[in-house]
């Protein structure tokens, strides 16, 4: 995952050109997509964030802004609720075999 970096200054945006802003409601945000796939994200407060994949936008905040399909954004949910409940088992499991060699089948 790439990271998610605050603008300082607007010129760093010099170059990109905007395919499409949409109005975020919920987050009071406009987020710009450029034609090099990257995006920005204004926030209501004048914070600009400058996303170089999709990977570092909130999902949800990608289906308001209708780059996803809700069927899209549903397929991402499920899928990170598929890792994270490997990684919960995972855990647990490591958790269960270091208890039963420190403590034995008491």
């Amino acid at each position: 995952m790439t990271d998610m970096r605050l603008i300082q200054n607007i010129e760093e945006l010099s170059g990109k050109t905007i395919l499409k802003a949409v109005l975020v409601d919920y987050e009071s945000t406009v987020m710009l997509t450029f034609t090099d796939n990257s995006y920005c994200a204004v926030s209501a407060y004048g914070d600009m964030y400058l996303l170089d994949s999709e990977e570092d936008i909130d999902d949800a905040m990608f289906r308001d802004a209708g780059i996803i399909t809700e069927e899209e954004y549903e397929k991402r949910e499920r899928a990170e609720m598929t890792i994270e409940l490997k990684y919960r088992e995972d855990a647990e499991k490591a958790a269960y075999k270091r208890l039963k060699a420190k403590y034995g089948d008491e």
